[in-house]
């Protein structure tokens, strides 16, 4: 992962909290894979603010574009 400033980090863990933005979003416009995002996030957040993003994350298929696609497909 290559150094990021402190307004990059900002605006990664902003997108990482939009419903709107999906990994593959972060992976375009930072280069930042899904397990970089979740490490940054954890080193950035406070455990609690960790936690929740991480409960959040796992129930919103928006967060994984690939998957949310597959799964409208198949209905």
């Amino acid at each position: 992962m290559r150094r990021l400033t402190e307004s990059e980090i900002s605006e990664i863990v902003a997108d990482a909290w939009d419903d709107e933005t999906s990994f593959e979003d972060i992976i375009f416009k930072w280069s930042l894979s899904e397990k970089d995002t979740k490490v940054l996030m954890k080193r950035s957040l406070k455990r609690g603010s960790y936690v929740v993003w991480r409960k959040r994350v796992n129930k919103r298929l928006s967060k994984h574009l690939l998957k949310s696609f597959n799964i409208v497909q198949h209905q």
